[in-house]
């Protein structure tokens, strides 16, 4: 979102007005659509060396007929001097934030707590559900399964529900990258609509649980 006008001695800037992202939800593919804008900006910001740390549903917002990601109060810059974000027990947003955010955000990867941050708020936003979950997420529990929401059961949900699994394991070197987190949306936009593919889909998914 562009800067219109700002003053460096007296502390202020003017930016548009974006709208919430609640008015522009209808259903899963719009939620799909702007995570995957979301996500697609993070890859970039993540090239850049830098990493956002304080994702949520709230930092996301609708301008000019996307999905944008703001309140970068947060973000690590690298051997940046002038970085005023105390390395405090905790960095980031309480739903929504990586375990080792928590732990030992020092020392932390920045980019993977960005990934887990962020599979954490599509499945709030999924599930309409403003609390998030604890811990990894799991298809086959069923307080927190996608395929338990009403309103959720007519979609298919094979590549959402793997990537939600990948994205929040508890060891950040097992998550996938943000290039990869987009690969899976990516996926899912390619299957969603083709029922062969979908078959084929939730039969390769299956068998990671039949034949372990």
């Amino acid at each position: 979102i562009p800067i219109l006008d700002h003053s460096i001695s007296a502390c202020w800037y003017v930016m548009p007005i974006a709208d919430s992202i609640d008015n522009h939800i209808d259903d899963i593919n719009e939620i799909i659509n702007g995570v995957l804008q979301i996500a697609e900006a993070l890859v970039e910001i993540h090239e850049m060396g830098l990493s956002h740390r304080d994702i949520k549903p709230a930092t996301m917002l609708y301008y000019e007929n996307r999905w944008v990601l703001c309140d970068f109060g947060l973000v690590d810059i690298p051997d940046n001097p002038n970085n005023l974000t105390e390395n405090k027990n905790r960095i980031g947003a309480v739903r929504t934030i990586a375990p080792e955010m928590s732990r030992y955000p020092k020392d932390a990867d920045g980019k993977k707590a960005d990934v887990y941050s962020l599979a954490k708020s599509l499945w709030m936003l999924l599930t309409e559900n403003k609390d998030s979950f604890e811990g990894h997420y799991v298809v086959t529990d069923d307080s927190i399964s996608l395929h338990n929401y009403e309103h959720l059961k007519k979609y298919h949900l094979v590549e959402i529900d793997e990537l939600l699994d990948s994205a929040t394991k508890n060891d950040p070197d097992e998550r996938p990258n943000m290039e990869q987190f987009v690969s899976k949306l990516k996926k899912w936009k390619n299957v969603k609509d083709n029922i062969w593919k979908q078959q084929i889909s939730c039969w390769n998914f299956l068998k990671k649980y039949l034949f372990v």
